[in-house]
């Protein structure tokens, strides 16, 4: 998957508008996602980078802690 994002020392990071468009998902969830413990790179006055292969392993890792609905 090409996003046009960078890859660094092997790891493809993603931008914020990235994330929204991979995941059909708001600014409003990005942050809450962050909040819970979303990994990303930045600082407060660099824009929050997210690597690709970490955020699919958070995200992995929260569906199966989510108990399956009834």
């Amino acid at each position: 998957m090409d996003l046009g994002s960078p890859l660094i020392l092997g790891t493809q990071y993603l931008s914020g508008p990235d994330l929204r468009r991979l995941f059909n998902v708001s600014d409003s969830t990005i942050r809450l996602w962050r909040s819970k413990g979303l990994p990303y790179i930045g600082g407060q006055h660099v824009r929050p980078r997210y690597p690709l292969s970490d955020v699919l392993a958070w995200i992995a890792t929260r569906k199966s802690a989510t108990p399956a609905a009834s």
